[in-house]
């Protein structure tokens, strides 16, 4: 007699549960995929932003968001951006992975960085390469160590990449060499005369009042067919060959006291004059 009434009841379970199972499963977050990758044309620089999923232009249909970027420090404003691309940016990161060339000799020797394996030559051995460290930084107080400066500059240089839209507004170029000053005077203080040296921003000045705007700006378009474009149309290679070993020789010869890459004046001088007998 009860039966009838289990077997409605059953008949009424099963189909809340057919109901229920036609119901619209929920879907979480969707994220694009971001994947832009730099390589120079002598396979000397690799970079990909392959690894920042997601988390680049996020929307309010994520629903959720995660992994926002820190806003970069202010004294990379003027490297960033359309600022990469400039003479001074293209400076800078090339000190950067000089820099950081160096560090992996010291940090991962069984493993010599793509800077020193593209040239023909010797490189430095792990001692050598920890020596010429802390000949370019002389911070003020010092770095702990080597691999506390690599990942420093590993940090630094993941905003290399990133297109950042308020980087030419966030600081004025002029500012830069005034930035962190006490760092900068404690390391100049220690090398005597702190009016030989210069400063990126002022290296890049008087590279441009020496060649003129004309030449300045073919300067700039040739670095970014050095480092940056891969481009099918001929290029003047001798020009390129002069261009890559001036940024070569500029990279290698900077000293940093806590506040930028700096050159002795005199040094650059000699690396020009040098690239235009070239």
């Amino acid at each position: 007699m009860h039966r009838s009434g289990d077997t409605r009841n059953l008949e009424n379970d099963s189909s809340s549960i057919r109901n229920h199972d036609r119901r619209p499963k929920a879907q979480g977050p969707q994220f694009p995929v971001a994947s832009h990758t730099f390589c120079s044309n002598d396979a000397s620089q690799l970079w990909s932003t392959s690894t920042l999923v997601g988390c680049l232009r996020p929307r309010l249909n994520y629903e959720y968001w995660v992994d926002v970027l820190p806003k970069p420090p202010v004294t990379l404003m003027p490297f960033i951006g359309a600022a990469r691309y400039t003479f001074r940016g293209h400076l800078y990161w090339a000190c950067t992975e000089y820099l950081l060339a160096l560090c992996r000799l010291v940090t991962m020797p069984h493993s010599p960085p793509v800077w020193f394996t593209c040239q023909s030559g010797t490189y430095p051995t792990p001692q050598e390469a920890e020596r010429l460290v802390w000949t370019h930084i002389q911070h003020s107080p010092p770095v702990p160590s080597v691999r506390a400066l690599q990942d420093m500059a590993e940090e630094q240089k993941g905003y290399s990449v990133l297109d950042y839209e308020h980087s030419d507004s966030e600081v004025c170029d002029e500012e830069l060499p005034n930035a962190r000053p006490s760092c900068r005077l404690a390391g100049l203080e220690r090398q005597g005369d702190p009016s030989i040296w210069m400063t990126i921003t002022e290296l890049e000045i008087h590279v441009r009042q020496q060649l003129g705007s004309d030449a300045f700006s073919r300067l700039e378009r040739t670095i970014d067919h050095c480092c940056i474009i891969q481009s099918s149309k001929a290029a003047n290679e001798e020009l390129m060959t002069v261009v890559r070993l001036l940024m070569k020789n500029l990279a290698e010869s900077f000293i940093c006291f806590g506040n930028g890459p700096q050159w002795r004046k005199e040094a650059v001088s000699t690396l020009f004059q040098d690239a235009m007998r070239a």
